[in-house]
Formats: C-alpha cells, structure tokens, sequence
C-alpha cells in the first residue's frame, strides 16, 4: 500500500512521546494507521497503561493519532 504520512511521533500530555504512527493509503474509503507504543512489548497494557489507554480512547473517538 502507498504511504500517505511517514513515520511521525505521536504523543500524550503534549509533549511526552508515546510512539510512533504512519499511515498507508487503502483500497476502500478509510486509510490504515499502523501506530507503535515505544517500550512496550507484547502486553502493552500491562507495561503501558496511560499510552495503550490514550491510543484506544483515540481509535474509538476517531482522532487522528
């Protein structure tokens, strides 16, 4: 898939750094965002909590990352 936005941080509280996204361009109306937690492993509820809650709050809200 084409990329549409290349590797950029995205972020909780406004400064602090919580990953990284990039989106692809997809076959059907919506894009793809593939967004990374940084230091989190396989469980990242476990390891990290504020960030895996942000970026779920985010997905349902349909905000951008």
């Amino acid at each position: 898939m084409p990329t549409v936005d290349d590797w950029r941080p995205w972020t909780i509280d406004d400064d602090q750094v919580a990953g990284y996204t990039q989106t692809y361009k997809s076959a059907s109306t919506a894009n793809l965002t593939y967004a990374t937690v940084l230091g989190a492993g396989h469980t990242v509820p476990e390891y990290k909590p504020r960030e895996s809650l942000q970026m779920f709050q985010r997905f349902l809200a349909n905000m951008p990352m």
